[in-house]
Parts: structure tokens; sequence; C-alpha cells
């Protein structure tokens, strides 16, 4: 089973961040959070092209429920603006 999205990144900031829970019961700070191992777009200098994540393995989940996370920061001096597309979930069952 794999996830795959698209970023486009615009200004200096933090990287948007990709995480996985099977405990998340509509409060996320009590979940247990795994980071997940995606490739985000680096070239933050202008909305131009979008970058693949490339397939992101979620076997260690599978046959669970899960909920998937992107985590946005920001700080005083720097904040990012990021674009998501074409979010996708596939495997075999």
């Amino acid at each position: 089973v794999d996830l795959s999205f698209e970023t486009d990144g615009r200004y200096n900031g933090n990287p948007l961040q990709v995480f996985i829970s099977d405990n998340y019961t509509n409060n996320p700070a009590t979940a247990t959070w795994t980071q997940l191992n995606a490739t985000i777009d680096t070239d933050l200098n202008a909305f131009n092209t979008w970058t693949s994540s490339g397939l992101v393995s979620l076997n260690a989940f599978k046959n669970k429920k899960v909920f998937i996370a992107f985590k946005y920061t920001s700080t005083t001096s720097a904040a990012s603006t990021w674009e998501l597309d074409n979010v996708s979930v596939k495997g075999t069952k």
C-alpha cells in the first residue's frame, strides 16, 4: 500500500510534513503520529513545478484504519506557502 501526492511551495520557511496515525480519535494531540518519509518541494523561489512525493510505503499500517495528516508550521521570521494536489492511496487488500 502506497501514498503519493504532489507539492509546490513558495517563500522561505519550514517544509510541509506528512504523518500517519492508526489511533486518531478526534484529537490530534492525543494520537500517536509517525512521520512519513516523502519528497517535498525544495524550490521555494516560485510556484513553478509540482514535486512528486514518490511512493511512500504504508505497509506497516496495512489492514488498519489510518489517518493521514499534512502538517504546516511557520515562525515569526519565515512562513512558506504550500500547494498540495493529487493525493492518492493505492494498494491491494
